[in-house]
């Protein structure tokens, strides 16, 4: 009979592991899991890495493996996005945002926050402190700063044709 080359325990083919070729692991279940655990600790950053590369390499294999494990799993991986967007609802919220305005406008993350903070956190007009949107030149495409959502609507009437302003006063002066 043989023994654990770890905690000398006896083995039989209840406690150890039978590998691919078919021989058992002269180890019992908990010292060979306790073995892989810290193999695997250990190997982390590099694991991630190997991951990473794989994954860029093959791409089309990758959607094509997520889309067979969705549908066979779909409630389960229903679930799991749910409780990823439950958990990381602000960071989901701010990369949209961020990548909002990289692609409208052209503006990073940084100059934004640096617009912000020269305002004061504040809008523009009103200098209340609200959610703000970023104000450009319809024609330019040029930026001129933020502004909170009521007073950039309040703006596109004013930069328009001058009908439409006087329309507008028209319309807000009959009861």
């Amino acid at each position: 009979m043989k023994h654990c080359t770890k905690c000398r325990v006896r083995l039989n083919l209840a406690n150890c592991y039978c590998v691919k070729s078919g021989r058992f692991v002269a180890q019992c279940k908990k010292c060979y899991s306790d073995r892989n655990r810290k193999r695997r600790e250990k190997n982390i950053p590099r694991d991630k890495q190997l991951q990473k590369e794989w994954r860029e390499k093959n791409r089309e294999r990758k959607r094509q493996l997520d889309r067979e494990w969705n549908l066979v799993n779909n409630e389960r991986a229903r679930e799991s996005k749910r409780a990823y967007y439950r958990r990381n609802i602000e960071k989901i919220r701010a990369g949209v945002a961020v990548r909002g305005r990289k692609t409208r406008y052209n503006l990073t993350d940084e100059q934004y926050q640096k617009m912000l903070n020269e305002q004061g956190r504040k809008c523009a007009i009103c200098k209340e402190q609200k959610r703000l949107c970023v104000d450009h030149c319809h024609k330019t495409g040029k930026i001129r700063g933020l502004l909170c959502f009521g007073c950039n609507l309040d703006i596109r009437i004013l930069e328009g044709p001058p009908e439409k302003l006087r329309s507008a006063q028209k319309y807000l002066r009959t009861p």
